[in-house]
């Protein structure tokens, strides 16, 4: 099974623990679901994080990185 998250979901499983969308990308990084990402959408949730939740720099790369190495690119 596949999903295509919306970035409001990737956002919201990275900053609201407990939530259905880290239950997802959790199902994700166990190989139970694939996770279809594309760079704009990357692009676009790095920023959120940094720009909407405060992250640093590097905070938000290597969340963008956790995200390239479970997703299946688009």
């Amino acid at each position: 099974m596949r999903a295509t998250p919306t970035t409001e979901a990737l956002v919201s499983a990275f900053v609201l623990p407990g939530s259905t969308s880290e239950e997802v990308v959790r199902e994700a990084i166990e190989g139970r679901l694939g996770l279809l990402v594309s760079i704009p959408m990357l692009a676009e949730f790095g920023r959120a994080l940094q720009e909407g939740f405060g992250w640093d720099g590097p905070s938000a790369a290597e969340a963008v990185a956790q995200l390239v190495r479970i997703g299946v690119m688009e």
